[in-house]
């Protein structure tokens, strides 16, 4: 699934956990660079770290885990097969003492429990699915950052920068005359609504004790900037 979603393109780069498309550090360098571009361009901005609460606990099954699955090239018949193994396993808990006779199972049919697993291998890939998803609905309806090269006047958009369940919304202003509080009451407000409602269509939910926003602003004063977060 993930060499098909990195192969047709179908995982954004703003998702950073795509082996052998791009490397984790470079999502820190490129959160470096847009904190640098506001600098140089002395331009207002914003920044939202969002953190969500056990992702892999809370996919939903069907519809969400299995469409997004199969968008990137997974059978659904593989995706029937482990949506009801993990429906229908039970629980053991092993210890230096041996395995424990006691089991709980993950629900009945008609009421399975959600999620993919903590030690499932399978679970990061469910979710990078899931997060595409969300992120091309956040870059449809919100305007993050947009540059123009220098040389080949090339546009580059950039929404949020994700790594797992870790995003990271930039928002940088369209013109030096957009003023903070427009970024903050309008773009900063929407962007924070769409993920929040991506989240929740999906199951997940975010956690708000691990989630934090910035405000970047300049202001002039006798013909020198002076910046305040």
């Amino acid at each position: 699934m993930m060499h098909t979603g990195i192969t047709s393109k179908a995982i954004p780069s703003s998702q950073y956990t795509a082996k052998k498309r791009n490397r984790s550090i470079e999502a820190a360098i490129n959160k470096i660079l847009f904190f640098d571009y506001l600098r140089i361009t002395k331009i207002n901005g914003a920044f939202m770290a969002m953190d969500l609460e056990n992702c892999f606990d809370r996919m939903a099954h069907c519809p969400v885990s299995s469409l997004c699955s199969q968008r990137l090239g997974v059978s659904p018949k593989i995706s029937e097969y482990m949506i009801n193994t993990l429906c229908n396993m039970k629980h053991f808990m092993r210890t230096a003492y041996g395995d424990s006779n006691w089991n709980y199972s993950c629900g009945s049919p008609s009421r399975p429990l959600q999620g993919a697993l903590q030690d499932n291998g399978a679970a990061s890939p469910i979710f990078i699915a899931i997060s595409c998803v969300i992120l091309s609905v956040l870059e449809s309806q919100t305007i993050g950052i947009s540059v123009a090269s220098a040389i080949t006047m090339t546009i580059f958009t950039l929404s949020a920068i994700i790594y797992v369940d870790n995003a990271d919304i930039l928002i940088a202003a369209v013109d030096k005359d957009e003023d903070q509080i427009s970024i903050t009451r309008n773009r900063v407000q929407k962007s924070a609504t769409v993920y929040k409602v991506g989240v929740h269509q999906t199951s997940l939910a975010i956690r708000p004790e691990k989630c934090r926003w910035y405000l970047i602003a300049f202001k002039w004063v006798k013909k020198r900037s002076k910046i305040g977060i």
